[in-house]
């Protein structure tokens, strides 16, 4: 577990950090709101759209949350939606950050490394996913908005396109990235090289321009989120190994497999179930190496 933080997660938690520091999520706050704000709902479709951006840069819920929530969940509450909707509104768009490729949650670097699957890869297969679940989330927002009879927001309070476009250039370290994990080069050295694209393009305008303070700013804060993930990925390591003395994995996989008779397509159903009520307790990358723990290591009995 912890050469899996130190080969992957660090890195990419460093990137989310100058992503953040350079202007890319008040970039897509703005590009959401000018998109949606005119329409009904405008301020919870805008934190759909927002938290989907910026999930491709972070993959931390609470950072995205952090982001987008100061902006969304007080305009959404002004707008006519109720205290409650509007946070969940915003903590279920925050969440699926962690699903949204090129940089999801460390969960999905341990499924890379565990499962032996290249981390390109593991972005196809989650792409689908990802947009489908923003894609649903955007019309249960739509339909409550509708049944509420809301209204957008005034063209006045709306941020002008030409200035979105300003800030566009923020965003072109993501497709590198992209392209850097599409010609094979391993995470950790893509990441690399889109941290240095991160401050050498918000050079190009002169109020985006990242200094000594502001890349100071980011690699503290990368040292700070990396020190609250790095510390549940050490006890999960510990959680893990006391699994595999125990034979615990063991046990519950058999029983798992007994449960569903021998059928993948029952197992696949009852994993799914696990992963749910586990997930209720824990958080993404705890309920996933819980989960992998007990049935991962085991083939999948044949249908």
């Amino acid at each position: 577990m912890t050469n899996i933080f130190a080969s992957y997660i660090l890195i990419f938690v460093i990137l989310g950090a100058f992503m953040e520091v350079s202007g890319c999520g008040k970039a897509f706050v703005d590009l959401a709101y000018a998109i949606t704000g005119r329409v009904s709902g405008g301020p919870a479709l805008a934190a759909v759209i927002t938290s989907a951006l910026f999930g491709t840069v972070s993959g931390s819920a609470v950072a995205n949350c952090l982001v987008a929530g100061v902006y969304t969940i007080p305009l959404m509450k002004r707008m006519g939606y109720k205290a409650h909707i509007a946070g969940a509104v915003e903590a279920a768009s925050s969440t699926g950050g962690q699903l949204m490729p090129p940089v999801m949650g460390a969960a999905a670097f341990l499924l890379a490394e565990i499962s032996g699957t290249p981390y390109i890869e593991v972005i196809k297969i989650a792409a689908i996913p990802a947009c489908l679940y923003y894609a649903s989330l955007a019309v249960i927002v739509r339909l409550e908005a509708v049944k509420l009879n809301l209204k957008g927001l005034p063209a006045s309070e709306l941020p002008k396109y030409r200035d979105v476009f300003r800030q566009l250039h923020l965003l072109l370290p993501i497709p590198i990235l992209i392209v850097m994990l599409a010609f094979d080069m391993t995470p950790f050295i893509a990441a690399f090289y889109t941290i240095i694209a991160t401050v050498i393009v918000s050079w190009f305008r002169k109020e985006t321009r990242m200094g000594f303070s502001k890349i100071f700013e980011a690699l503290s804060g990368g040292a700070r989120g990396a020190v609250s993930v790095g510390s549940i990925v050490g006890v999960l390591g510990i959680v893990m190994g006391v699994c595999s003395l125990t034979g615990l994995p063991n046990y519950f996989s058999q029983f798992v497999i007994y449960l569903s008779g021998g059928y993948l397509f029952t197992l696949v159903l009852l994993i799914i179930v696990a992963g749910l009520f586990i997930g209720m307790g824990l958080p993404t990358t705890p309920s996933y190496a819980i989960l992998v723990s007990g049935w991962g290591s085991r083939r999948p009995p044949p249908t």
